[in-house]
């Protein structure tokens, strides 16, 4: 008999199973793997669940939606990267304006190329899923709030004198670059090509910032 249609419910968070929950980190491995072999656009819930021998009722234990087990891969694949900026870009690390700026580009170019298939679902599926698209900007927020802090602290450029300004600049850098990375993970791109990228953003920043190189 077929299995039931059971509607997705979204589960109260203090309800869900502990992150380290090996059948929880079993679904985002499974749908990361889906996504680097292409076939997570035509994955069903169900087959989902089979591949992690749970049933289609309890994969909406874990997650509310195959969208939501999506973003959820999203966030695990740019949880280091996060943290990395975050380090980075401290106040209190002494390094040149124009190394902090190299340093986030590169760890940026690293997560491209250690996430590619996930990387690029996300760009391609925020514009039609809002779920993706909104965990999508938050993680671009946490990236633009210490980038704008550091372009109001040695920034010569006039949006450096104005926190609206400072961020506007910053979401646009952090836009193009990912266009820019998303366009070299739709190809077969060498790691050459990923430092010959990783070398323009750079020049694009640091001059948008008004810093030396």
């Amino acid at each position: 008999m077929a299995e039931p249609d059971v509607a997705p419910r979204r589960v109260p968070r203090g309800e869900r199973p502990a992150k380290g929950d090996l059948r929880e980190r079993a679904l985002l491995d499974a749908a990361e793997a889906l996504l680097v072999g292409g076939g997570f656009a035509d994955a069903s819930v169900a087959g989902l669940a089979e591949a992690v021998g749970i049933s289609r009722a309890a994969f909406y234990f874990y997650f509310a939606s195959k969208q939501a087990l999506l973003a959820s891969v999203i966030d695990r694949a740019v949880e280091h990267f996060n943290a990395e900026i975050a380090a980075v870009l401290a106040p209190e690390r002494q390094q040149r304006p124009a190394d902090a700026v190299r340093a986030t580009i590169e760890a940026a170019a690293t997560l491209w190329w250690d996430h590619g298939a996930v990387q690029v679902a996300a760009f391609e599926l925020g514009a039609a899923v809002d779920e993706v698209y909104q965990r999508t900007m938050q993680n671009f927020a946490v990236v633009r709030d210490p980038t704008v802090a550091l372009l109001l602290r040695v920034g010569t450029v006039p949006e450096a004198r104005d926190v609206r300004e400072a961020e506007r600049l910053v979401m646009t850098l952090i836009l193009m670059s990912e266009r820019n990375f998303y366009d070299l993970m739709r190809g077969a791109p060498t790691p050459a090509d990923r430092d010959s990228l990783v070398d323009r953003l750079t020049r694009i920043w640091t001059r948008a910032f008004g810093v030396a190189t």
